[in-house]
């Protein structure tokens, strides 16, 4: 039978009757599926949610661990800071010796220039008075000389000089400069 003999041969308050079932069976059916639908919305949501919880707690965990890795750079990083700065502070108080060391080495160089300078002056002056006195002994001793007692004299004299001639060099010179 198709729905319009039906509708022809059913009463018409029976006809009524059954398109209320069949609305009801139909609204029923829509609500059992809204009901199944949103059950498992709620079902996909409970996942998503504990999902995203597992997610947030791992998130958590991570963001924990990379602070306390930034904490121990960030440590190390310090105590190399303050490392450097030691090591730099070392190095220019080793400059500033180096520069005192450098200046006494300048005016120990002047003083040696000076010293030799010095030496060599009084290294002629001394041959100098050694050719003097060579000569005189020379005029001491020669056969021209008027007797022992002016010899005597003369060379006592001479001793003398060259006495006086060695502590001068004694205390100019340091000792084994001339060894």
């Amino acid at each position: 039978m198709l729905q319009g003999e039906a509708a022809v041969d059913t009463p018409w308050w029976h006809l009524s009757n059954q398109q209320a079932s069949q609305q009801k069976l139909d609204a029923q059916g829509d609500d059992s599926r809204k009901v199944a639908i949103v059950a498992g919305l709620e079902r996909k949501l409970d996942i998503m949610h504990e999902r995203s919880e597992a997610t947030e707690a791992i998130c958590r965990e991570a963001l924990a661990k990379a602070e306390e890795a930034q904490k121990g750079r960030a440590a190390s990083l310090d105590e190399l800071r303050l490392g450097l700065q030691a090591v730099t502070s070392r190095a220019g108080e080793i400059a500033a010796g180096l520069e005192v060391v450098a200046g006494c080495i300048g005016h120990m160089e002047d003083r040696l220039t000076k010293a030799k300078a010095d030496t060599i002056s009084e290294h002629v002056a001394i041959n100098q008075k050694l050719k003097e006195l060579n000569t005189r002994i020379d005029n001491v001793l020669s056969p021209q000389c008027h007797g022992k007692s002016d010899l005597v004299r003369q060379l006592h004299d001479l001793d003398a000089q060259m006495f006086r001639l060695q502590d001068t060099l004694n205390q100019r010179l340091p000792s084994g400069f001339c060894r």
